[in-house]
């Protein structure tokens, strides 16, 4: 028992800060990255003497992660809302730039039309690198259906911005009709 404790360490070293940022990124939050990483290496630790073959450790802690992630969507909502402050982009490597946040938030937005389980593919795609082949591995589904996967949440995303632009462009000529029409109606209702 103690052998393979060690001999998970052992193999999770080369991996910790990769998966570290992993789980950062698709919770969004540093503080819930961490939990969400302890959580899962506390699973592997606890599963480790399942794994057949060591070669394919990175994989298998990368499904962990994963489905700790997904799992935790399944809890109550209040245990699940995370909400974007200050406080927080400002703990973002290199997030001091006007353009770092708006493309951040525009992220975001365009995330929230993902299931846990497509932003987990995604993320580890786009974001990590990973690739089809990787991830079908991992997935233990096909590279047509990781391609199909990821060209529909690519899709899911980009409706969801297109609906925000539109949404807001129709605000934006409401309060431009309002204003022109009566500016003192339109300073109120903007000030509400």
């Amino acid at each position: 028992m103690h052998e393979d404790n060690e001999l998970f360490w052992e193999l999770l070293r080369p991996h910790y800060q990769a998966v570290a940022a992993y789980c950062c990124r698709l919770t969004g939050d540093p503080d819930s990255g961490n939990d969400l990483l302890h959580d899962a290496l506390i699973i592997g630790l606890k599963a480790f003497a399942n794994l057949r073959d060591s070669n394919s450790f990175r994989a298998w802690l990368y499904r962990i992660v994963v489905t700790t992630y997904c799992s935790r969507f399944r809890q109550p909502w209040w245990r699940k809302r995370t909400v974007l402050t200050e406080e927080l982009l400002a703990d973002f490597e290199s997030a001091n730039t006007e353009d770092a946040l708006v493309a951040k938030r525009w992220l975001e937005r365009a995330f929230e039309a993902l299931s846990p389980s497509e932003r987990a593919t995604i993320t580890l795609y786009e974001l990590e690198g990973w690739s089809v082949t990787e991830l079908a591995k991992m997935f233990k589904k096909t590279e047509s259906a990781i391609k199909v996967e990821l060209h529909r949440s690519r899709k899911k995303m980009k409706n969801k911005l297109v609906k925000f632009i539109r949404r807001a462009e129709r605000v934006g000529r409401k309060i431009k009709r309002t204003t022109e029409e009566a500016p003192c109606a339109a300073a109120k209702s903007v000030g509400d």
